[in-house]
């Protein structure tokens, strides 16, 4: 006799999900099973792009259903949020964000950026729009969520640390479901393993 065991796995389930925006629908009846990979959703402003990185976060649906399979870790890095107190210095916005998440401080992955390492001494208000950027995606994705949603990730950034996120996306994409966002498809991005438009 043959014992057939289930496996479970980390996984996001999305079954016949729409999204209705201005009562026009930009998604409708959407499904998909998504296992590690990086994922884009791309369209032009009110598309619905930040909608769905929310619906996924709560999982709380109007039309269809989102599921979470062995999924506790959510990371949300949303770029209309500030996310830094000012007249902090970083290194203790760093400290803060770890007790709030109740995620020990490794050092090991938090200096392994030497820009991540020079924002620390500095306080929030003192960094560039680009600095804060960085500063920011290392806060989010330091202690290796399982599910990291990343809401135009790449603003303010020139190419150079740009391709820094890209290169540290490409080692996090075979143990996180990473869904970013963007305006454009994002075609020089060769690692990307699935997109979604939403017109």
């Amino acid at each position: 006799m043959l014992l057939m065991l289930s496996l479970i796995v980390m996984m996001v389930k999305i079954k016949s999900l729409s999204i209705q925006i201005d009562n026009n629908f930009i998604l409708n009846h959407y499904s998909k099973d998504i296992l590690p990979s990086l994922n884009l959703i791309y369209g032009g402003n009110g598309k619905g792009k930040t909608t769905f990185l929310n619906l996924l976060e709560n999982h709380q649906v109007s039309y269809g259903k989102i599921t979470l399979n062995e999924i506790n870790d959510i990371s949300f890095f949303h770029l209309q949020s500030n996310g830094l107190h000012d007249e902090m210095v970083c290194e203790d916005i760093l400290r803060l964000f770890c007790i709030q998440k109740n995620k020990p401080l490794d050092k090991n992955d938090v200096y392994n950026s030497s820009i991540f390492q020079k924002c620390l001494p500095q306080k929030g208000m003192t960094l560039s729009n680009g600095m804060r950027q960085i500063f920011k995606y290392y806060l989010h994705t330091f202690w290796h969520p399982q599910l990291l949603l990343l809401d135009e990730p790449f603003s303010f950034l020139d190419s150079q640390n740009k391709d820094l996120i890209i290169n540290d996306l490409m080692k996090r994409k075979d143990e996180s479901i990473i869904f970013l966002t963007s305006q454009s498809k994002l075609d020089e991005i060769s690692g990307i393993d699935y997109r979604l438009e939403l017109s």
